[in-house]
Protein backbone atom coordinates (compact mmCIF):
# COMPACT_ATOMS: atom_id res chain seq x y z
CA UNK A 1 0.00 0.00 0.00
CA UNK A 2 2.45 2.45 0.62
CA UNK A 3 4.36 1.90 -2.38
CA UNK A 4 1.08 2.46 -3.88
CA UNK A 5 0.45 5.74 -2.43
CA UNK A 6 4.10 6.80 -3.17
CA UNK A 7 3.79 5.84 -7.01
CA UNK A 8 0.64 8.15 -7.46
CA UNK A 9 2.25 11.07 -5.63
CA UNK A 10 5.35 10.99 -7.62
CA UNK A 11 3.48 10.68 -10.99
CA UNK A 12 1.08 13.83 -9.51
CA UNK A 13 3.93 15.44 -8.74
CA UNK A 14 5.50 15.03 -12.67
CA UNK A 15 2.17 16.05 -14.38
CA UNK A 16 2.08 18.66 -12.41
CA UNK A 17 5.41 19.93 -13.55
CA UNK A 18 4.43 19.10 -17.19
CA UNK A 19 1.71 21.00 -16.81
CA UNK A 20 3.65 23.98 -15.52
CA UNK A 21 5.96 23.97 -18.37
CA UNK A 22 3.43 26.22 -20.65
CA UNK A 23 3.00 28.44 -17.77
CA UNK A 24 7.00 29.02 -17.64
CA UNK A 25 7.22 29.42 -21.29
CA UNK A 26 4.27 32.10 -21.25
CA UNK A 27 6.32 33.81 -18.75
CA UNK A 28 9.49 34.09 -20.70
CA UNK A 29 7.52 34.92 -23.87
CA UNK A 30 5.59 38.15 -21.70
CA UNK A 31 8.85 39.26 -20.54
CA UNK A 32 10.50 39.16 -24.26
CA UNK A 33 7.73 41.07 -25.13
CA UNK A 34 7.86 43.35 -22.10
CA UNK A 35 11.98 44.27 -22.63
CA UNK A 36 11.09 44.92 -26.70
CA UNK A 37 8.42 47.34 -25.54
CA UNK A 38 10.85 49.03 -23.12
CA UNK A 39 13.04 49.42 -25.80
CA UNK A 40 10.69 50.52 -28.72
CA UNK A 41 9.23 53.49 -25.72
CA UNK A 42 13.12 54.37 -25.09
CA UNK A 43 13.68 54.91 -28.50
CA UNK A 44 10.48 56.88 -29.47
CA UNK A 45 10.97 59.51 -26.30
CA UNK A 46 14.22 59.91 -27.27
CA UNK A 47 15.61 57.91 -23.89
CA UNK A 48 17.74 55.86 -25.88
CA UNK A 49 20.57 56.39 -28.74
CA UNK A 50 19.83 54.15 -31.48
CA UNK A 51 23.35 52.82 -31.01
CA UNK A 52 22.01 52.01 -27.15
CA UNK A 53 18.60 50.35 -28.92
CA UNK A 54 21.00 48.11 -31.75
CA UNK A 55 23.24 46.77 -28.26
CA UNK A 56 20.11 46.37 -26.32
CA UNK A 57 18.02 44.38 -28.78
CA UNK A 58 21.08 42.37 -29.44
CA UNK A 59 20.83 41.36 -26.02
CA UNK A 60 17.19 40.60 -26.49
CA UNK A 61 18.23 38.44 -29.91
CA UNK A 62 20.74 36.96 -27.42
CA UNK A 63 17.79 35.44 -25.41
CA UNK A 64 15.68 34.44 -27.85
CA UNK A 65 18.14 32.20 -29.01
CA UNK A 66 18.72 30.93 -25.29
CA UNK A 67 14.82 30.23 -24.69
CA UNK A 68 14.45 28.58 -28.37
CA UNK A 69 17.66 26.11 -27.44
CA UNK A 70 16.26 25.22 -24.30
CA UNK A 71 12.72 24.39 -26.08
CA UNK A 72 14.63 21.94 -28.28
CA UNK A 73 14.14 19.02 -26.30
CA UNK A 74 10.63 19.85 -25.37
CA UNK A 75 10.93 20.86 -21.92
CA UNK A 76 12.87 23.66 -20.39
CA UNK A 77 15.00 22.44 -16.82
CA UNK A 78 15.24 23.80 -13.75
CA UNK A 79 18.90 24.88 -14.81
CA UNK A 80 17.37 26.53 -17.82
CA UNK A 81 14.86 28.50 -16.60
CA UNK A 82 17.73 29.84 -14.15
CA UNK A 83 19.70 30.78 -16.42
CA UNK A 84 16.99 32.52 -18.94
CA UNK A 85 15.47 34.29 -15.79
CA UNK A 86 18.95 35.37 -14.78
CA UNK A 87 19.97 37.01 -18.28
CA UNK A 88 16.46 38.80 -18.59
CA UNK A 89 16.98 40.39 -15.09
CA UNK A 90 20.90 41.27 -16.41
CA UNK A 91 19.07 42.65 -19.33
CA UNK A 92 16.25 44.81 -17.66
CA UNK A 93 19.04 46.44 -15.50
CA UNK A 94 21.04 47.11 -18.91
CA UNK A 95 17.83 48.74 -20.76
CA UNK A 96 17.28 51.01 -17.08
CA UNK A 97 20.92 51.91 -17.23
CA UNK A 98 20.63 53.29 -20.72
CA UNK A 99 17.60 55.12 -20.71
CA UNK A 100 18.38 56.69 -17.84
CA UNK A 101 21.78 57.60 -18.90
CA UNK A 102 22.73 61.00 -19.74
CA UNK A 103 22.84 60.35 -23.57
CA UNK A 104 19.65 61.06 -25.59
CA UNK A 105 19.47 61.50 -28.74
CA UNK A 106 19.38 65.04 -30.38
CA UNK A 107 16.40 66.11 -30.67
CA UNK A 108 14.81 67.92 -34.57
CA UNK A 109 14.76 71.66 -33.08
CA UNK A 110 18.66 70.65 -32.29
CA UNK A 111 18.83 70.60 -28.73
CA UNK A 112 21.83 68.40 -27.81
CA UNK A 113 19.95 66.78 -24.29
CA UNK A 114 16.61 65.97 -24.26
CA UNK A 115 14.02 68.35 -22.86
CA UNK A 116 13.85 66.89 -19.05
CA UNK A 117 18.24 66.51 -18.94
CA UNK A 118 19.78 68.75 -16.12
CA UNK A 119 22.34 69.67 -18.70
CA UNK A 120 19.62 71.42 -20.88
CA UNK A 121 19.76 75.27 -20.59
CA UNK A 122 16.38 75.78 -21.49
CA UNK A 123 14.80 74.00 -18.77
Amino acid sequence: MPVRSTLVAAAAAIASTIAAAPAFAADFDQTQLNQQDRIRHGVRSGALTRVEAARLEDEQDRIGRMIRRARIDGRVDADERASIGRAQDVASRHIFAEKHDVEARPHRWGHRWSRWSRWNRWN
